[in-house]
């Protein structure tokens, strides 16, 4: 499959590849039908559907970090983001760790961390927008760490 997304100005096949190799395969590994990519690409970085066509869905590092398929977090993110003027209607969740805590897209902040313990949400790019690095760049490396 071509991949549409790119990590450090080139394609992410490589770094994508790299990604699986240090924390891969996936356990639970599930089919991601196109249909469902489709429905959901528009709303996050181009490196998300790319995983989802090239990989699937399902859980990396036995289970530490979890990519699920398109829309399985979208409840539990709009109870949390619902009203909010700066997270709601348009915050997608994309992972999750094995402690709970979420990886979402925000289409206007960039990555949106939510910390159960504490409480916390992390969005740095709220706050410091000009620093953000380039979509697919900012997704890879939350889910390389």
């Amino acid at each position: 499959m071509p991949f549409n997304s790119f990590v450090n100005g080139q394609s992410a096949e490589a770094a994508l590849s790299k990604l699986f190799e240090t924390r891969g395969p996936f356990v639970s590994y599930r089919d991601v039908p196109d249909a469902l990519i489709q429905s959901v690409q528009a709303n996050v970085p181009a490196i998300l559907p790319d995983i989802w066509r090239n990989y699937g869905a399902g859980g990396l590092e036995n289970g530490a970090l979890w990519i699920p398929m398109p829309g399985v977090l979208d409840p539990a993110v709009a109870r949390l983001f619902d009203g909010d003027p700066e997270f709601g209607g348009d915050t997608h969740g994309v992972a999750y760790g094995a402690t709970g805590n979420l990886v979402c897209w925000n289409a206007r902040h960039g990555v949106v961390l939510v910390v159960l313990q504490g409480g916390s949400v992390q969005a740095p790019g709220l706050f410091r927008p000009a620093e953000r690095k380039p979509d697919d760049d900012t997704l890879y490396e939350v889910f390389l760490d």
